[in-house]
């Protein structure tokens, strides 16, 4: 029974953690990046910039993306590796992921991106303006970069 409610206590706080709104994007990302290494097989490495500067809305959509990112790689990607690193040119917000896991088959017109996730990363990136760009086959890995242009700086 305590498992269960330590559970929907962690869902909860994961559809808008109240760390979000109280101490940032920052503080959120480096709480989820501790959990996920509490439960992943692989290296987790994360870089964040110091000057990140997205508007609220981004802030809840690069908070879902690195969510996806990381729940994906823990789930499908049986990677020994993974790396993001997440920072702001000017007026652009950059995310770079990569994984040296199995990889997956783009040109494949039956492979579904749903089911790792990417469409709702993409989709969330579509609704900000923003570019994605994934690079994998099989058995190479995983590449994702995103790039934001944001209006705050």
């Amino acid at each position: 029974m305590l498992d269960n409610v330590h559970l929907i206590r962690e869902t909860c706080m994961e559809l808008r953690p109240p760390l979000l709104s109280e101490q940032g994007l920052k503080v959120s990302l480096q709480r989820l990046i501790r959990q996920t290494k509490l439960r992943c097989n692989f290296l987790l490495y994360v870089s964040i910039g110091e000057n990140i500067h997205p508007s609220k809305e981004e802030e809840l959509i690069f908070y879902r993306i690195f969510q996806e990112l990381l729940t994906n790689a823990m789930k499908h990607s049986n990677a020994t590796e993974v790396s993001i690193d997440f920072y702001q040119v000017d007026w652009s917000i950059i995310l770079q992921y990569e994984d040296d896991g199995v990889g997956v088959d783009l040109t494949n017109e039956g492979y579904s991106f749903s089911s790792m996730g990417l469409v709702g990363i993409k989709e969330r990136i579509r609704s900000i303006d923003g570019n994605i760009e994934i690079i994998s086959s099989k058995g190479q890995g995983m590449k994702i970069r995103i790039e934001v242009e944001t209006e705050a700086k």
